[in-house]
């Protein structure tokens, strides 16, 4: 409703944030200035600190592997450097979408509902010729945790369900995650939940949904 909104105002450009964030004065300033030199950006984000650990990077780029279905996390500092920082996908946490992209591609996808949105997205962005980057002169702190530990049900659930509907989605070669899901991810997964135990029942329903392709909310 409120990209679609913004869309109506003839906005140049959406910003989506999170409420579990704290933003520093000029981050969207930052964000748009690098944007406005950058036409070929298609989705900018800020880099990622954490909120009780604000020396520490959170999300700065990434890089996926579709074959795995893994996440490479590019944290080092010497990134920072740079103006811009090419990644795979920018953070949910906060991210600006040029308008113009959307009325290309479209919206989010709502199957996805929460979790891998943002990453979906940014690969349809790519898709389309425009660059994912993140700008390392706008910075927010974000609250997220780090720990699966910490992780409820539903997070768990819909985390591992829309990988299933990510990959199936992006990966040429689908069938290359399954056999390398099945053979060690699966137990990796699992092992990491031994001491979240009610996390691990929706753990096994995201499996199961997202390989038989559910989309149920």
């Amino acid at each position: 409703i409120g990209i679609k909104f913004a869309l109506n105002l003839n906005s140049d450009y959406v910003l989506l944030l999170n409420n579990d964030t704290v933003v520093e004065r000029n981050f969207l300033s930052e964000l748009v200035k690098v944007a406005e030199k950058n036409k070929d950006i298609g989705v900018i984000g800020p880099v990622n600190y954490f909120y009780d650990k604000p020396d520490e990077i959170q999300f700065l780029s990434a890089t996926i592997d579709l074959k795995r279905g893994t996440i490479k996390f590019h944290l080092d500092r010497g990134l920072l450097s740079e103006e811009l920082v090419e990644t795979d996908y920018v953070q949910g946490s906060c991210l600006m979408i040029r308008s113009n992209i959307i009325h290309t591609i479209g919206l989010l996808d709502p199957d996805y509902f929460c979790y891998w949105e943002e990453t979906d997205y940014c690969m349809r962005v790519k898709r389309a010729g425009f660059r994912v980057v993140c700008c390392t002169s706008s910075s927010i702190l974000h609250k997220g945790s780090k720990s699966t530990l910490k992780m409820p049900g539903f997070m768990v659930y819909y985390l591992t369900r829309n990988k299933f509907l990510f990959l199936r989605s992006h990966s040429q070669r689908f069938y290359e995650f399954l056999v390398y899901f099945f053979l060690f991810g699966f137990w990796w997964d699992l092992m990491g939940l031994i001491k979240n135990k009610s996390s691990i029942i929706p753990f096994i329903k995201g499996v199961w949904h997202g390989l038989f392709h559910f989309k149920n909310k």
